[in-house]
């Protein structure tokens, strides 16, 4: 065994024992392994979502998209409807567009903005380009 390795031992262990997971968390990470099922017929583990959220093929940036996406931590909706927020920061909550209260699946797959259809087209092109079936 390389000190490296026993380091790393070391570290998840002290990770899993210190770590309660947020409720928000807990919540994606299920909404995921539905989605997944419901698309693939796969049926994930917790594990493999996260594995799969760190993937080294994913540029650092979209990895830190994907982490902050799943543990719902991105300052949008619900968030700024705290109450130690003026009535114009609590504004921020809703979307421009569409007047609803704002969530990453919202700004992803159901706003109505144009934008968006410019994005998913291009991502359908690139996921075709290498050949995967899109969906």
């Amino acid at each position: 065994m390389t000190q490296s390795l026993a380091y790393k031992g070391i570290q998840q262990t002290k990770l899993k024992s210190n770590l309660t997971q947020r409720r928000s968390t807990t919540q994606r990470i299920n909404q995921f392994k539905i989605e997944v099922e419901d698309a693939t017929g796969k049926n994930l583990n917790e594990d493999q979502i996260w594995k799969a959220i760190h993937h080294k093929d994913f540029s650092r940036e979209t990895r830190y998209f994907l982490w902050m996406t799943t543990h719902d931590t991105y300052h949008i909706g619900k968030y700024w409807l705290k109450g130690n927020f003026r009535e114009e920061i609590q504004s921020r909550s809703e979307c421009t567009h569409c007047g609803v209260v704002e969530s990453m699946d919202h700004i992803l797959t159901q706003c109505e903005s144009p934008g968006q259809k410019v994005i998913w087209d291009l991502a359908e092109r690139l996921w075709e380009k290498n050949n995967l079936g899109w969906r």
